[in-house]
This record gives C-alpha cells, sequence and structure tokens, in this order.
C-alpha cells in the first residue's frame, strides 16, 4: 500500500500508511494563533489543537500589529492549557522586555522564540538609533518533560502578560512547531 499524505483541520497534515508501506515516522508541522489586545494585563491567543502522540519542538511569538503598553513594564510570554496555563512553558517576567528597557510599543515583526537564531531576528529594536539592535528579548525556555503530548489532543494557549500595566492595543501571534508520530 502506497504512503498517501492527508491535510486535515484536526490533525494537520500527516501520512497513513500500513505496516508493509514504511515512510517517515513523523512531519514537522505547526499551528498558531493570534491574540489581540483588550485594555488588560494579559494578550490570550485562542485554542491551539496539538494532536495526540505529537511531541512539541518549538515555541514563537511575533507582534503582526503594534502592540501599545500603558507604560514601560516588564513583558513576558508562557504557555500552557486553560487549566495549568503555564505548563508547557513558566513565565519569564522579560522574556520580551523588561521595564529598563522603556518600551511602551512593541512594533510589528519583534518577538522571541525557543530557538535562539529565531529570537535573535526577531529583535528589532534600535532604541538609542545608533544602528546598533539592542539585547531586549531573553529566549524563550519550554517546560523540561513536559513537550511530549500523551494518547489525546491537547488545547495550549500562549499569553503575553505584562507584569504591571494594560495593553491597550495590538495583536500578537503564537505559534508552537511539533512533530506527530503516529
Amino acid at each position: 500500500m502506497p504512503v498517501k499524505i492527508i491535510i486535515d483541520d484536526n490533525k494537520g497534515l500527516y501520512q497513513q500508511y500500513d505496516a508493509s508501506s514504511g515512510g517517515a515516522v513523523g512531519i514537522k508541522q505547526s499551528r498558531a494563533s493570534s491574540g489581540s489586545a483588550d485594555g488588560t494585563g494579559v494578550i490570550t491567543s485562542g485554542a491551539i489543537t496539538i494532536p495526540a502522540n505529537s511531541l512539541i519542538t518549538d515555541y514563537h511569538v511575533i507582534i503582526t500589529s503594534a502592540v501599545t503598553v500603558s507604560a514601560a513594564d516588564d513583558i513576558g510570554i508562557k504557555f500552557g492549557t486553560a487549566a495549568s496555563d503555564a505548563s508547557k512553558m513558566a513565565l519569564v517576567a522579560t522574556s520580551m522586555c523588561a521595564s529598563d528597557d522603556t518600551i511602551t510599543t512593541l512594533p510589528v515583526g519583534f518577538g522571541n522564540s525557543t530557538d535562539a537564531n529565531i529570537s535573535a531576528s526577531l529583535e528589532v529594536f534600535d532604541l538609542d538609533e545608533d544602528d546598533v539592535i539592542d539585547d531586549i528579548n531573553t529566549t524563550l525556555v519550554a517546560a523540561a518533560g513536559q513537550q511530549k503530548i500523551g494518547d489525546t489532543d491537547v488545547v495550549l494557549y500562549g499569553k503575553m502578560v505584562a507584569a504591571a500595566e494594560d495593553f491597550s492595543a495590538g495583536t500578537v501571534q503564537f505559534v508552537i512547531e511539533f512533530i506527530t508520530f503516529s
């Protein structure tokens, strides 16, 4: 039986085969959802469903519409389930920026990632206009031992959190990369 590649809204891109067909073990894919500022100190993504029997490989966050915060503040990222919103990635309060950076608007294209190279490429600030990118974000770190998805689908959410201020405008895209093994 030949390998059949299927694209499904619930499972994403996967291959169907029987034991005689061989084929690759898994296909790397990603799912994303955006969240918009609503006048609170948290921007939350919509539901991101990761299929059963998957391994999460990376998390990414990118500003898609300039995010405005009421005053300079520590701003961080976390990922988790509705019941435990930091179960996949604990909040590091300054993973996007620190209050000392005096940032009140995060521009389109700024972001962060668990991949150090992508994280570095998403640092787009030149705070003092000297044509040198200032070290703003801190590479995201996934929670150890929590990236394997068991035998049922898991719904995750990304959150951008300001320590003491509110987000008044903007949109953030939250992306999760993973490999499904069956």
